[in-house]
């Protein structure tokens, strides 16, 4: 038995554990069926062709230098007013964003404001997941206004607005 396969029969002894472990947690997994899980993970092929350099779980310092993608999942419509937003300074903006890595953005000085989620501007939050607290601010075009949060690289946009609204 080569070096690799030791590896994996070690790794999969403690697969088999871990799923006699979990059994306790999804009361569907029989004795039975885990060893059959366990039996069928063990008859696999040898592995050894993944390449030695692969890896699926990037550090964080390869994390830190992956560039920012837009994300417009959470964009809602309603609070936005394309209508009167500069569309060249806006685009021109977007583009700046994409072109910074994570590593870069707190540098850049983009950011502008925090908004929380209470107060005068709690309407930007009514859609969002629940653990979003907190929404950031950059600005365009001297006075539109990028609100987003981060998940991850992805900067997700919730409003664009062309000018600053005065809440008070």
């Amino acid at each position: 038995m080569n070096k690799s396969s030791k590896k994996l029969q070690r790794a999969l002894k403690s697969l088999r554990i871990a799923i006699r472990k979990l059994s306790g947690r999804a009361p569907h997994l029989t004795p039975e069926k885990i060893e059959l899980i366990a039996d069928k993970i063990t008859s696999l092929p040898d592995v050894s062709f993944i390449p030695q350099g692969t890896t699926l779980v990037k550090s964080e310092e390869e994390r830190e230098i992956e560039r920012i993608v837009l994300n417009f999942d959470h964009l809602d419509f309603k609070k936005c007013d394309f209508n009167r937003i500069d569309i060249k300074a806006l685009i021109k903006k977007l583009k700046y964003l994409t072109s910074l890595s994570l590593r870069e953005f707190p540098e850049s000085k983009v950011e502008r404001d925090t908004i929380l989620g209470k107060g005068p501007y709690k309407f930007l939050f009514r859609r969002l997941p629940p653990d979003v607290e907190k929404l950031k601010e950059t600005g365009f075009s001297g006075k539109g206004r990028i609100f987003y949060f981060f998940i991850h690289k992805n900067l997700c946009i919730v409003a664009i607005w062309s000018s600053h609204i005065n809440i008070d």
